[in-house]
């Protein structure tokens, strides 16, 4: 991509059952002004995604190689916003778990 673009935001799983974990978690880091979705990816091999009984995945918040994701990364309010966005995301999916019980 170029580097005068924003390059967005990704989020990773590599079993199915840990889905709508990582899904939470991007929509949450999506509601941030300036923050595009580079998507959803399953099936993706990396090395937190070996069997666990705890769910994981794997989140890209923006890319230093993209000046305006860059600018936004050194923006420490940003980041602070993006990391509540982050537990925002964990608490939905948990809320929405417990419902399912």
């Amino acid at each position: 991509g170029s580097v005068v673009k924003p390059m967005g935001t990704s989020a990773y799983y590599k079993y199915v059952q840990n889905r709508d974990l990582a899904l939470c978690v991007l929509n949450r880091i999506l509601e941030l002004d300036g923050v595009e979705s580079r998507g959803l990816t399953g099936n993706f091999n990396f090395g937190l995604g070996t069997p666990t009984e705890y769910p994981t995945f794997l989140v890209e918040g923006l890319f230093v190689s993209s000046m305006p994701d860059e600018e936004l990364l050194l923006d420490e309010d940003f980041r602070q916003k993006m990391a509540k966005k982050i537990v925002q995301g964990l608490q939905d999916y948990i809320s929405d778990v417990r419902e399912d019980d």
